[in-house]
Protein backbone atom coordinates (compact mmCIF):
# COMPACT_ATOMS: atom_id res chain seq x y z
CA UNK A 1 0.00 0.00 0.00
CA UNK A 2 1.71 3.37 -0.96
CA UNK A 3 1.98 5.41 2.48
CA UNK A 4 0.40 8.71 2.79
CA UNK A 5 2.31 12.38 2.25
CA UNK A 6 4.39 13.80 4.72
CA UNK A 7 2.17 15.73 7.08
CA UNK A 8 3.87 18.94 8.44
CA UNK A 9 3.34 20.48 11.74
CA UNK A 10 2.52 24.25 12.04
CA UNK A 11 4.67 26.25 14.33
CA UNK A 12 3.58 28.07 17.16
CA UNK A 13 3.38 31.52 16.58
CA UNK A 14 6.03 33.47 18.95
CA UNK A 15 4.99 35.29 22.28
CA UNK A 16 6.07 38.87 21.76
CA UNK A 17 7.39 40.17 24.89
CA UNK A 18 7.95 44.11 25.11
CA UNK A 19 7.98 45.33 28.75
CA UNK A 20 7.69 49.33 29.25
CA UNK A 21 10.54 51.10 31.10
CA UNK A 22 9.53 54.29 32.47
CA UNK A 23 12.15 56.52 33.87
CA UNK A 24 14.02 59.59 34.10
CA UNK A 25 17.36 60.83 32.74
CA UNK A 26 18.83 63.13 34.89
CA UNK A 27 22.31 63.67 36.63
CA UNK A 28 23.30 62.49 39.78
CA UNK A 29 23.54 65.61 42.03
CA UNK A 30 26.75 63.96 43.85
CA UNK A 31 28.78 62.64 41.49
CA UNK A 32 27.61 64.31 38.42
CA UNK A 33 27.23 61.28 36.42
CA UNK A 34 23.91 60.80 33.69
CA UNK A 35 21.45 57.82 35.46
CA UNK A 36 18.58 56.66 34.36
CA UNK A 37 16.20 55.56 37.40
CA UNK A 38 12.16 54.50 37.00
CA UNK A 39 10.46 51.26 36.95
CA UNK A 40 9.28 48.60 34.54
CA UNK A 41 6.02 46.28 33.65
CA UNK A 42 5.41 43.64 31.23
CA UNK A 43 3.54 46.03 29.17
CA UNK A 44 1.87 49.30 29.78
CA UNK A 45 -1.00 47.93 31.70
CA UNK A 46 1.35 47.14 34.46
CA UNK A 47 1.14 50.68 35.65
CA UNK A 48 -2.38 50.74 35.78
CA UNK A 49 -2.77 48.47 39.02
CA UNK A 50 -0.28 45.34 38.06
CA UNK A 51 3.27 44.56 39.16
CA UNK A 52 5.68 47.18 38.29
CA UNK A 53 9.22 46.84 39.37
CA UNK A 54 12.33 49.21 39.80
CA UNK A 55 15.32 49.76 37.49
CA UNK A 56 18.56 51.80 37.37
CA UNK A 57 21.12 52.78 34.87
CA UNK A 58 24.50 54.72 34.58
CA UNK A 59 26.21 56.21 31.40
CA UNK A 60 29.56 54.56 31.04
CA UNK A 61 30.90 55.62 27.97
CA UNK A 62 30.36 58.26 25.32
CA UNK A 63 30.12 56.68 21.42
CA UNK A 64 33.08 58.03 19.57
CA UNK A 65 30.61 57.75 16.87
CA UNK A 66 27.95 60.76 16.88
CA UNK A 67 27.92 60.93 13.17
CA UNK A 68 24.16 60.05 13.15
CA UNK A 69 22.81 62.17 15.83
CA UNK A 70 20.85 65.16 14.88
CA UNK A 71 19.51 66.45 17.92
CA UNK A 72 21.34 69.25 17.69
CA UNK A 73 17.98 70.95 16.03
CA UNK A 74 16.02 69.96 19.00
CA UNK A 75 18.51 71.60 21.27
CA UNK A 76 18.03 74.96 19.28
CA UNK A 77 14.15 74.98 20.01
CA UNK A 78 15.07 75.78 23.66
CA UNK A 79 14.30 72.85 24.82
CA UNK A 80 17.89 72.24 25.91
CA UNK A 81 18.40 69.61 29.22
CA UNK A 82 20.43 70.91 32.11
CA UNK A 83 24.01 68.97 30.23
CA UNK A 84 23.49 69.04 26.61
CA UNK A 85 26.05 66.02 26.27
CA UNK A 86 23.00 63.95 27.87
CA UNK A 87 21.82 63.55 24.06
CA UNK A 88 24.88 61.79 23.02
CA UNK A 89 24.94 58.20 21.82
CA UNK A 90 26.29 56.15 24.49
CA UNK A 91 26.75 52.76 26.70
CA UNK A 92 25.00 52.20 30.03
CA UNK A 93 25.32 49.64 32.65
CA UNK A 94 22.83 49.00 35.49
CA UNK A 95 20.20 46.36 36.18
CA UNK A 96 16.71 45.76 36.80
CA UNK A 97 14.57 44.01 39.38
CA UNK A 98 11.98 41.24 38.64
CA UNK A 99 10.12 38.13 40.52
CA UNK A 100 11.41 35.32 39.79
CA UNK A 101 9.17 32.56 41.96
CA UNK A 102 8.31 34.17 45.26
CA UNK A 103 11.71 36.48 45.41
CA UNK A 104 13.21 39.23 43.59
CA UNK A 105 15.65 38.93 41.88
CA UNK A 106 18.33 41.54 40.55
CA UNK A 107 19.27 41.24 36.37
CA UNK A 108 22.58 42.85 35.87
CA UNK A 109 23.10 44.24 32.44
CA UNK A 110 26.25 45.71 30.76
CA UNK A 111 26.92 48.29 27.74
CA UNK A 112 23.38 48.73 26.58
CA UNK A 113 23.64 50.97 23.44
CA UNK A 114 21.51 54.28 23.53
CA UNK A 115 20.71 56.36 20.07
CA UNK A 116 19.03 59.42 19.88
CA UNK A 117 17.58 61.42 17.03
CA UNK A 118 15.50 63.09 15.67
CA UNK A 119 12.50 63.33 12.99
CA UNK A 120 8.81 64.03 12.59
CA UNK A 121 7.28 60.89 14.83
CA UNK A 122 8.24 62.38 17.63
CA UNK A 123 6.55 65.60 18.74
CA UNK A 124 8.27 69.04 19.43
CA UNK A 125 10.27 69.26 22.65
CA UNK A 126 11.81 65.23 22.22
CA UNK A 127 13.81 63.21 20.62
CA UNK A 128 13.55 59.10 19.41
CA UNK A 129 15.53 56.71 21.40
CA UNK A 130 16.59 53.42 20.07
CA UNK A 131 18.73 51.01 21.60
CA UNK A 132 20.26 47.12 21.99
CA UNK A 133 21.59 44.93 24.50
CA UNK A 134 22.12 41.78 25.45
CA UNK A 135 21.03 40.37 28.83
CA UNK A 136 20.34 36.10 30.26
CA UNK A 137 17.14 36.50 28.23
CA UNK A 138 18.53 37.27 25.07
CA UNK A 139 19.07 39.88 22.79
CA UNK A 140 16.84 42.98 22.44
CA UNK A 141 16.31 46.55 20.97
CA UNK A 142 14.78 49.35 22.48
CA UNK A 143 12.97 51.82 21.50
CA UNK A 144 11.00 54.98 23.38
CA UNK A 145 10.89 58.63 22.99
CA UNK A 146 13.14 61.31 25.55
CA UNK A 147 11.06 64.45 26.45
CA UNK A 148 13.98 67.13 26.75
CA UNK A 149 12.60 69.81 28.76
CA UNK A 150 11.73 66.46 31.93
CA UNK A 151 14.41 63.85 30.83
CA UNK A 152 11.10 61.79 30.68
CA UNK A 153 12.18 58.46 29.14
CA UNK A 154 10.70 55.78 28.23
CA UNK A 155 11.03 52.97 26.22
CA UNK A 156 10.05 49.35 25.09
CA UNK A 157 12.12 46.58 25.23
CA UNK A 158 11.61 43.72 22.68
CA UNK A 159 13.44 39.76 22.89
CA UNK A 160 14.56 39.01 19.82
CA UNK A 161 12.63 35.49 19.93
CA UNK A 162 13.34 32.39 17.56
CA UNK A 163 10.90 31.05 15.59
CA UNK A 164 10.43 27.08 16.33
CA UNK A 165 10.83 24.95 13.52
CA UNK A 166 8.49 23.01 12.36
CA UNK A 167 9.11 19.01 12.89
CA UNK A 168 7.85 16.83 10.21
CA UNK A 169 5.19 14.15 11.37
CA UNK A 170 6.31 10.71 10.54
CA UNK A 171 4.67 8.79 7.51
CA UNK A 172 1.99 6.20 8.65
CA UNK A 173 3.14 2.72 9.38
CA UNK A 174 7.73 3.46 9.02
CA UNK A 175 7.19 3.53 12.51
CA UNK A 176 5.91 -0.34 12.89
CA UNK A 177 7.94 -1.13 9.53
CA UNK A 178 11.55 -0.24 11.18
CA UNK A 179 10.40 -1.66 14.88
CA UNK A 180 9.56 -5.17 12.68
CA UNK A 181 13.39 -4.77 11.20
CA UNK A 182 15.02 -3.84 14.20
CA UNK A 183 13.24 -7.00 15.87
CA UNK A 184 14.50 -9.50 13.00
CA UNK A 185 18.29 -7.89 13.02
CA UNK A 186 18.16 -8.60 16.70
CA UNK A 187 15.72 -11.83 17.04
CA UNK A 188 17.68 -14.96 18.36
CA UNK A 189 19.42 -17.17 15.56
CA UNK A 190 18.38 -20.73 15.57
CA UNK A 191 20.13 -23.41 17.40
CA UNK A 192 21.77 -26.31 14.86
CA UNK A 193 19.58 -29.17 14.92
CA UNK A 194 22.01 -32.33 16.58
CA UNK A 195 22.80 -35.23 14.09
CA UNK A 196 20.32 -38.36 13.87
CA UNK A 197 21.39 -41.51 14.59
CA UNK A 198 20.57 -43.42 11.36
CA UNK A 199 22.99 -45.57 8.85
CA UNK A 200 24.42 -42.08 7.20
CA UNK A 201 25.14 -40.47 10.78
CA UNK A 202 27.40 -44.10 11.05
CA UNK A 203 28.87 -43.94 7.78
CA UNK A 204 29.88 -40.38 8.34
CA UNK A 205 31.68 -40.94 11.93
CA UNK A 206 35.20 -41.42 11.94
CA UNK A 207 36.22 -45.06 12.65
CA UNK A 208 36.77 -46.11 16.63
CA UNK A 209 40.53 -47.86 17.00
CA UNK A 210 40.07 -51.34 15.98
CA UNK A 211 38.08 -50.90 13.10
CA UNK A 212 40.12 -52.12 10.46
CA UNK A 213 40.14 -55.68 12.74
CA UNK A 214 36.78 -55.84 13.37
CA UNK A 215 36.28 -55.43 9.05
CA UNK A 216 38.65 -57.94 8.31
CA UNK A 217 37.31 -60.02 10.48
CA UNK A 218 33.65 -59.55 9.13
CA UNK A 219 35.15 -59.57 5.30
CA UNK A 220 36.31 -63.13 6.54
CA UNK A 221 33.21 -64.45 7.95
Amino acid sequence: ATDPPLATSTPAKPLRLRPALRGVLSRDPTSGALKWNGTWGMDDAAFEGGIVSPFTYSRVKVSADQTNNNVAGQLALGHEPEHSDSLQDALFSGSFNMMIGNKSAKIVERNVLFKFCADDSTPTGAVKVFGSGTNKFGKYTLEGTLVLKTGELCVYREYKLVDPVATPAPRRGAGARAARANTSATATKPKPKRASLGANSAAAAPPKSGGARTAAVAAAN
